[in-house]
C-alpha cells in the first residue's frame, strides 16, 4: 500500500504513469505496453475491470487491492457490445470524434447560412435586433396523455447565428 500511495503521490506530482508502470508492474506484459492492459472483458479481472468500469475515463483510480498487490490505474476507454452487435466505444477518443463531428457539422451549415444571406443581401441592423421581442422558447406545446394527464412539450432547436459574423458588412451597427 505504501508503494502504490508513492505511485500515486508521483502521479499527481507530475511523473508518467506509464513510466512508473514499466519499472514497478508485477504484469510483465503489462510493464512491457507501459502499464496499458488493452481492451479486457469485465469478468477476465473482475477485482480491477468492474472498478474500472465505473470510474470516469481519464481520471486516476486507487489505490485498489488487487491478489497481485495494489493498483494505481487510469481508465483509457470503456468498450461495450451493442444489440446489433456493432462495438461502442466510450471513450475520450470516443467523445472527442462526437465533438469534433458535431464542429464540423456547425461549421458546414454557417457556411451554408452564410452564403445564402450573402447571395440574398440580408443585412441586419444590431440596434433594431435588440428591440424585437423574442419568446426564449422555440415552441410550447401541451399533449393530453389521457386520463387527465398532461405532457408540456418544449423541443430544443439550436440557434444559427454564427454566420452572421462572417465576411461582408452583413452586420450594422
Amino acid at each position: 500500500m505504501s508503494t502504490a500511495l508513492e505511485m500515486l503521490r508521483r502521479v499527481m506530482d507530475g511523473d508518467s504513469l506509464s513510466m512508473l508502470a514499466r519499472k514497478y508492474s508485477r504484469r510483465p506484459g503489462w510493464a512491457a505496453r507501459g502499464g496499458e492492459s488493452g481492451f479486457f472483458a469485465v469478468d477476465v479481472f473482475p477485482s480491477l475491470g468492474f472498478p474500472a468500469l465505473f470510474q470516469d475515463s481519464a481520471t486516476i483510480g486507487g489505490p485498489l487491492r488487487l491478489k497481485e498487490g495494489y493498483s494505481v490505474f487510469t481508465t483509457l476507454g470503456k468498450r461495450t457490445s451493442r444489440p446489433d452487435g456493432r462495438i461502442l466505444l466510450d471513450s475520450l477518443m470516443y467523445f472527442g470524434q462526437i465533438g469534433a463531428r458535431a464542429t464540423m457539422e456547425q461549421r458546414a451549415i454557417s457556411a451554408v447560412v452564410s452564403s445564402l444571406a450573402e447571395k440574398a443581401g440580408v443585412r441586419l441592423y444590431l440596434d433594431r435586433l435588440t428591440r424585437v421581442k423574442v419568446t426564449p422558447n422555440n415552441m410550447f406545446t401541451r399533449r393530453l396523455l389521457g386520463f387527465g394527464g398532461v405532457l408540456t412539450a418544449v423541443p430544443t432547436i439550436l440557434p444559427i447565428w454564427e454566420w452572421t459574423g462572417g465576411k461582408g458588412d452583413r452586420v450594422m451597427p
